[in-house]
């Protein structure tokens, strides 16, 4: 049984979400009659929601006192969002995405297989492989940690598997844990590490090609 089993949904006040930090993972309701806001952290939101608080959101909340008698939330739930059934499990892979998204990463999916076939070369793709699951796993704990208010995972780590190759693999985690969606700087960052992957690509089969174009038939 859920915690939100347990809640009754009807005493629950009403208030909006007027500041949020999704790095640190806290921000402030100010309920709706306009009194002092109340400090939420984002382990007292409903983890049955399938995405994260936003500026604005509306919220239904259960108020409590910490020790040193600060107002707080001891639970909270977005108003209209979306919820999983009890139990459920997302997978990776298990979420449609956009088409575009799709194609550009079976981009280097095929690209390495050319290079398999012609230069008998497994390390591209391998690399592309492996990493992108690793930074799969990455963005699972950092989504967790998220959630749970603990340690989060340095962008840091995960920028550099995304330089190595595993930028795929940061796509698919996006949209399968509906992490890191919002960030811009991350977001512009990974934008420039999959840019600068395509152009080196395109310098590859710029040599690769130019030389056959030259020759005389």
């Amino acid at each position: 049984m859920s915690k939100t089993d347990r809640i009754d949904i009807t005493s629950l006040r009403e208030g909006t979400l007027v500041f949020w930090n999704d790095e640190k993972g806290f921000g402030f309701v100010r309920p709706a009659d306009g009194s002092e806001d109340y400090f939420a952290h984002i382990s007292v939101f409903d983890r049955q929601q399938v995405r994260r608080p936003e500026i604005a959101d509306r919220v239904l909340y259960q108020e409590a006192l910490d020790p040193q008698g600060r107002r707080r939330l001891s639970y909270a739930m977005l108003k209209g969002a979306e919820r999983e059934a009890p139990g459920t499990v997302r997978g990776i892979l298990t979420k449609s995405r956009p088409p575009h998204v799709s194609a550009l990463i079976c981009v280097p999916l095929v690209l390495s297989s050319y290079i398999i076939w012609h230069f008998n070369n497994p390390l591209p793709l391998m690399s592309y492989v492996f990493l992108s699951i690793l930074t799969m796993v990455l963005y699972g704990y950092d989504k967790r940690h998220a959630i749970q208010g603990q340690w989060r995972i340095p962008e840091l780590y995960i920028h550099v598997l995304e330089i190595l190759g595993g930028w795929p693999g940061s796509l698919i985690a996006q949209i399968d844990f509906s992490h890191k969606t919002r960030k811009s700087p991350y977001r512009r960052r990974l934008q420039l590490i999959i840019a600068a992957h395509g152009v080196a690509w395109g310098i590859f089969l710029a040599f690769h090609f130019w030389p056959r174009f030259m020759t005389p038939h």
